[in-house]
């Protein structure tokens, strides 16, 4: 199942089965993934950072790089 992963440090979203490796993040140093929900066929985008991800339900709200939570709006 393929899942969304999203680092909080330098806003890169990849769609994987597994986590990602963690070297080279442009956010300087290890990439801090998270697994934010699988990927569906519904697509949300956060009104605080505009990040979009496909997913079936409401992705998780923490992580977010500026600090706080996601605030998802489904699109």
């Amino acid at each position: 199942m393929l899942k969304n992963y999203f680092c909080s440090k330098c806003r890169t979203l990849v769609e994987r089965e597994s986590q990602p490796v963690s070297n080279n993040c442009l956010g300087k140093g290890m990439h801090q993934w998270v697994n934010i929900a699988p990927v569906g066929d519904k697509t949300y985008q956060c009104g605080k950072c505009g990040v979009m991800v496909n997913v079936n339900a409401s992705p998780i709200s923490n992580n977010r790089p500026e600090g706080g939570a996601h605030r998802w709006q489904r699109i």
